[in-house]
């Protein structure tokens, strides 16, 4: 069963206008997208509460495991005011999350130098959320390792390969625009193994587009020199039997 368990609460009330208070947080999710997530946090930090202001600021040290793959050493310094929450990760962090998230918006977020420096990731992200699930949002993984994304996704196939992405997310939540440059390099899939596959792609109205020229695969073999396997067309997105 999914459980959230706070341990070690300790609170502190200072004065009249801020609580100190510590805990230790473990939570368990069973069915997160089909994917098992498990997190254990410490906080450490202070909450004002007047009249006419709440904020927070706090460090935060957590770990967190999706599936097979874990997530350890993150250390945060997050705070919290006027509708904005802020994330600054310690040199020492091992694995590092940054960036601003604003609240103000009339039901909407705003996302600033959002910064994820993990061992098998690295990616930047900005952009919005707007009332009405309107997304208009620039993400660029510069580095993913597949090995490790299969594991966070539960995968039992065997991938390899370091995946690269900059890509754009528009139009309505429920049926976003999605543009996207894919490389991945010294990859396999299975008994497949390449040295490149690069793509320009587009997900719209439920389609992916492949257009000619812009999506191949490359693989040399010795005293052949390369092949090049091209794919052109729309397929049904998300992929359907």
């Amino acid at each position: 069963n999914d459980s959230a368990k706070i341990e070690n609460l300790t609170m502190d009330f200072s004065s009249d206008k801020y609580v100190a208070c510590k805990a230790a947080v473990r939570v368990n999710l069973h069915d997160v997208a089909g994917s098992a997530v498990q997190s254990d946090a410490l906080l450490d930090g202070r909450v004002i509460l007047t009249k006419n202001r709440f904020s927070v600021d706090a460090n935060l040290s957590a770990s967190f495991k999706v599936n097979d793959y874990e997530i350890t050493g993150l250390k945060n310094s997050v705070s919290y005011r006027d509708g904005r929450l802020t994330a600054v990760s310690g040199q020492e962090s091992a694995s590092k999350i940054s960036g601003t998230v604003n609240f103000a918006g009339a039901g909407g977020l705003k996302f600033d130098n959002v910064k994820i420096s993990l061992p098998d990731l690295e990616m930047d992200a900005g952009g919005e959320y707007k009332a009405g699930g309107r997304l208009n949002m620039l993400i660029n993984i510069k580095q993913l390792d597949l090995n490790s994304f299969g594991e966070m996704a539960g995968l039992k196939k065997k991938m390899k390969g370091t995946l690269s992405c900059p890509l754009k997310v528009t139009g309505a939540s429920d049926s976003p625009v999605i543009t996207a440059s894919l490389k991945i390099a010294d990859g396999y899939y299975e008994t497949v193994n390449f040295d490149l596959i690069m793509a320009e792609l587009e997900v719209k109205d439920g389609m992916l587009r492949l257009d000619k020229d812009k999506v191949f695969l490359k693989k040399r073999i010795e005293g052949m020199g390369d092949y090049r396997l091209e794919a052109v067309g729309l397929v049904p997105f998300p992929l359907t039997e």
